[in-house]
């Protein structure tokens, strides 16, 4: 005799108030995406520096930078 045993899941939570709600997300565009830590500690993918706001890369963010360039291409990472 098998059970079915499922396991209790927190209610996920939409922060999507900043979303178009007449606009195609499926449709092919560029889109700025943003990462958040939890406790802000730290720049994930780079930061901002100088009065022109240049984006200065993080380890990560370059290894992030490379796979989007070779998905345009339909490289492998």
């Amino acid at each position: 005799m098998s059970e079915n045993f499922s396991v209790p899941r927190k209610p996920v939570k939409r922060h999507m108030g900043r979303r178009c709600f007449n606009w195609d997300y499926s449709s092919r565009c560029i889109y700025m995406i943003t990462i958040t830590l939890a406790d802000r500690s730290r720049p994930v993918l780079g930061q901002l520096v100088g009065e022109e706001w240049r984006v200065e890369p993080s380890e990560i963010g370059l290894i992030v930078e490379q796979c989007w360039l070779k998905s345009i291409t339909k490289e492998q990472c």
